[in-house]
């Protein structure tokens, strides 16, 4: 088996599957091309699922639980377009940047149920009655900007990745979620370039139980199984937590 693992802070994502797949869509006639359009379908949805699976990555690694803040931004009035949406994020993140040393975020815009756009930050603050209050200040598009606490980062970033397979036009081809710089990114290694260097970083997976999220058939990589294994990886240093400016 072919096995490719994701390592977080708290735990280890591993894939295996049967079969590499290095197979294209060339070809020409009516079958192929069908058969390609399937194939293009499947690349999207895992791809998706990879964006997905990085979110809550970076979360877990950069983030700490009862010392973070989860934020939703509403627009008072609905943006003319996708690009007004960047657009006013871009600003709220230049006027509360200026005001912290070493702030970090992820942020993912979303279209609700009643498709009004919004977006869901995590910051790596304090959530206390001044962080908040600058927060609020910063955004000058709705009057309803919700601040809590975060007692569950993994749980949030299920949350914050729940419609990243869902199809949404406006975002096609758009990063659904924007970075800061600075997150410590996850560690990503295979078994068919190092064996012995990939045995050795994923060891702490051989001593937990593996939950198995989920196990397919593909035309292409044969059986797939995706498992997490639950533990602490000491791959990465201590959290980073936002300061006001001149406090530090």
């Amino acid at each position: 088996m072919y096995e490719k693992a994701v390592i977080a802070r708290n735990y280890v994502s591993k894939t295996e599957f049967e079969k590499m797949n290095t197979k294209g869509c060339a070809g020409k006639g009516r079958g192929k091309l069908s058969e390609c359009r399937v194939k293009v379908s499947e690349n999207y949805i895992r791809q998706q699922r990879g964006k997905a699976g990085h979110i809550k990555a970076l979360m877990d690694i950069n983030f700490e639980r009862n010392r973070s803040c989860f934020t939703t931004l509403t627009f008072s009035e609905e943006p003319a377009d996708i690009d007004a949406v960047y657009r006013a994020f871009a600003l709220f993140r230049r006027r509360l940047g200026k005001k912290y040393n070493a702030l970090r975020y992820v942020a993912v815009i979303e279209r609700g149920d009643l498709q009004r756009w919004h977006i869901h930050i995590i910051f790596n603050m304090i959530c206390n009655a001044d962080n908040t209050a600058n927060i609020i200040a910063c955004w000058n598009k709705g009057v309803d900007v919700d601040v809590r606490n975060v007692f569950d980062v993994q749980g949030l970033a299920v949350y914050m990745t729940k419609d990243f397979g869902r199809y949404e036009e406006k975002l096609y081809a758009r990063k659904r979620y924007l970075v800061s710089k600075g997150l410590e990114q996850p560690v990503e290694i295979n078994n068919w370039g190092d064996r012995e260097l990939y045995n050795q970083t994923i060891a702490c997976s051989g001593r937990f139980p593996g939950t198995v999220k989920k196990v397919i058939q593909n035309k292409y990589a044969g059986k797939v199984v995706y498992s997490t294994y639950k533990c602490d990886t000491g791959v990465f240093g201590d959290y980073i937590t936002a300061e006001v400016k001149g406090l530090i």
